[in-house]
Order: C-alpha cells, then structure tokens, then sequence
C-alpha cells in the first residue's frame, strides 16, 4: 500500500516537473533563435563617417592673413572672410600689371588726341566742302546764264543769215534772168550765185554753233566744263575731292573710336585684375568648419598653394565596410541603422552605393580607402564597401566637426 502511494507521488512529481521545465526549453529556444537571427544579421566589419573635405586654395601670389576668428574647429558661415592675400610685393603679376597698365593708359592718350586731330579736320573739310560746293552751284547758274546768252545771240544772229541767204538766193534768181537775156556778164552772174552759196553756209554754221551752244548750256546745268582741259569745273573737282578726303577721315575717325573702345575695356580688365592680384579676399561658398590650416598667417604664397580645408556639413554620410559573403543581404536602398560607437546615439539611413573589391583593385576614381586593419588582417580582406546617407536630424554639431572620423556600427 504504502510502495504503491510512493510511485503515484512520484509520477506526479514528475508531470509538475515537466510542466515547469517546458516553459522554460520554450524560452531557451526562442533566445537562442533570436540570437541566432541576430548573429546573422549583417553589420559592419568598421565604419566611420565621412564628409566632403572643401581644399581652399591660394587664387593669387602674395602673402596671407587670417581674419580674427578663424581657427581649427571654428565655424565658417557663407560668404565669410576666411582669408586676404596681399600681392604688392611678392605677386610678379602686379608688375606685369601695373606696366600694362600704363601702356594702355598712354595708348589711351593718344587715341582720343588722335580722334580730336580727326574730328578737326572733318570740320575743317566739312568747311571747305560747303564753300567749294556753293562755289560750284554758283557758277553752274552763271554759266547756265552765259550759255543760255549765247544761245539767243545765235539765234538772232541765225535769224539775220536766214534773212541774208533769202536775199542772196534772190539776187542769184536776178543775176540769172539778165545773164539769159545778155544784160549780165558772167563774172556778175558767177559772183551772185557765189553769195548765195556763201549765204547758204553761213546759216548752217549758224546753226551748228547754236547746237554747241545748246551743249553747252546742257553741260553748265549738269555741273560740267566742255570748253577746257578738265570735263569737271575747278570748284566741282575740289568739291568731290572733298568728299573722297571726308569719306576716308570718317573711316579713320570711326576706326579710331573702336580701338579707343577696345584699349579702354582692355584698360578697365586690366585695373580690375590688378585690384585682384593685389588683394584678393576668399570667403566660404558654404557653412563649414575649419578643418585644418595648412598655411601660417604671414606666410608668402605661390598662386595655387593650398591655404586650409573646410568640412561640409551638409554632406555628410557614413563608409561602411562589410563582409563579402554579407552581399547577398545588402541592397541599395534598403534601410540601415547607424550607432555611434561609445554613445548612445544612433540614427536611421539607407544604403546609397555598395563597391566591392576594396584593398584588392584600384580603379581611377575617388573612394574610401579600406581601414589599415585589412592590410593588419585584423579584417577579411574581401570586404565591400557601403556608403550610407543618414537622417542626421540636425544633429550634427560645427564644433565637433560636426563627427567627421568617428567610429560607428551599421546595421541591416
């Protein structure tokens, strides 16, 4: 009796210890599911975040200064003085400068003296134009006048031989009739028939000489000498002589006004870039932080020597390296978690880019350099590199260079 009470106690002390035990494999089970997920779950071999680094550079020769107020770490706002560079003494440029300067200068000088010297004689031409051409008009109406004269005097006198020859011919009729009938000896009759004839041409040369008369009036009116050396009156000729002398001036004078432009655009270029080559002030195209300075204050520089880097704070993002067999996991896009590494902080962001081969190839073109701990073998040499653009919230603080070269963790 008493043996079979024992084993029913002790199955039933066994079914209680199960049922307590079962609880606790189900949640042994589940930790260790959920660790297993979490050790598969890809995250960084290393990671840091990175930013544009702006290299600020000398635009002229010359010896800089710093404004107060910039130092390493300090905040750079836009269109702030972050550095003068004065280029009197140590810049060759200035000199070639000022010397060509000077030279357009005298250039200058003598191209407006020139176009003074132009516009005079045009005037003085213009004159000369003026009293030749009313010269010319006057005598062209004088002459018209003299000619038309002549016309009506070879007209009249036209008239009187018409008159002569009628009478002639007359007379030839008479001789004629009485050297017939015998009361008139031949050499009378032979001289009466000569005047007529004589009378006959003279009224043709008559009227030829009104014909040139009538030219010539024709010509006066026109402008133009038919009776002398030259086609063209002296006053008409120097007059459109005048006028070639002018025509060539006014190209002079207009092609002396367009160099004159041109060496004074020239001059005012000039100015301006020796204004710029003796000072030039750089100023920040963006909010920044001073980086490094890597000029002193004093120091001479040569054009294009480098003066100091700037931080961008507003492109910032984070270089992650992960495994190679990690790759399949990752997807441009997808959605990350970065953690600052010894901080509590952590924000969200996604993968931008992803670059394999990174310490094994090297390509023409910028990307992160992979940690030294490959080439320590502290990391798997076949690593990819993710670029992850974070929501940094406005987080990011200029005097902390706003985290460019901390350490982070990123998550998938």
């Amino acid at each position: 009796m008493r043996r079979g009470a024992w084993v029913a106690l002790s199955g039933e002390s066994a079914r209680v210890a199960r049922k307590r035990a079962l609880p606790v494999a189900v949640v042994a089970v589940a930790l260790l599911v959920v660790g297993w997920w979490l050790l598969k779950r890809p995250s960084s071999k290393q990671a840091f975040i990175n930013a544009t680094v702006v290299v600020v550079r000398a635009p002229i020769a010359g010896t800089l200064s710093f404004p107060p107020g910039i130092e390493v770490g300090n905040l750079a706002r836009t269109a702030m003085p972050i550095a003068r560079i004065a280029g009197d003494l140590s810049n060759p440029r200035v000199s070639e400068l000022r010397v060509l300067e000077q030279r357009l200068k005298v250039q200058s000088g003598d191209l407006a003296q020139r176009e003074r010297s132009l516009a005079l004689r045009i005037a003085d031409r213009q004159r000369q134009q003026d009293r030749y051409r009313d010269e010319s008009r006057r005598q062209q109406a004088l002459q018209a006048r003299y000619t038309g004269a002549q016309i009506a005097q070879a007209r009249a006198e036209l008239a009187r031989l018409d008159a002569m020859s009628t009478l002639s011919e007359a007379d030839m009729r008479r001789a004629n009739a009485l050297f017939e009938k015998g009361y008139l000896s031949r050499a009378g009759y032979e001289r009466s028939i000569a005047n007529a004839r004589m009378s006959g041409a003279q009224v043709h040369a008559q009227r030829a000489q009104i014909n040139q008369s009538e030219a010539a009036h024709a010509a006066a009116r026109a402008g133009l000498q038919l009776d002398g050396p030259r086609a063209l009156s002296e006053p008409e000729q120097r007059n459109r002589q005048l006028a070639l002398e002018l025509v060539d001036l006014r190209q002079q004078l207009q092609d002396t006004k367009m160099l004159g432009a041109s060496t004074n655009d020239e001059l005012t270029r000039v100015a301006a870039e020796f204004e710029r080559q003796r000072m030039a002030t750089l100023a920040a195209d963006r909010p920044s932080v001073v980086w490094s300075l890597d000029a002193q204050s004093g120091e001479a520089l040569t054009a294009g020597a480098p003066i100091m880097q700037l931080i961008d704070c507003n492109d910032v993002w984070v270089d992650a390296f992960f495994d190679e067999s990690d790759v399949r996991d990752l997807e441009v896009g997808a959605p990350v978690k970065v953690s600052l590494s010894h901080d509590s902080r952590h924000w969200s962001g996604v993968i931008e880019t992803i670059r394999s081969g990174s310490g094994r190839v090297t390509v023409g073109q910028y990307v992160a350099a992979p940690p030294p701990e490959i080439a320590r073998r502290q990391l798997p040499v076949k690593v990819v590199t993710v670029r992850v653009r974070v929501d940094w919230k406005r987080e990011l603080q200029p005097s902390q260079y706003c985290l460019a070269g901390r350490s982070v963790d990123v998550s998938i």
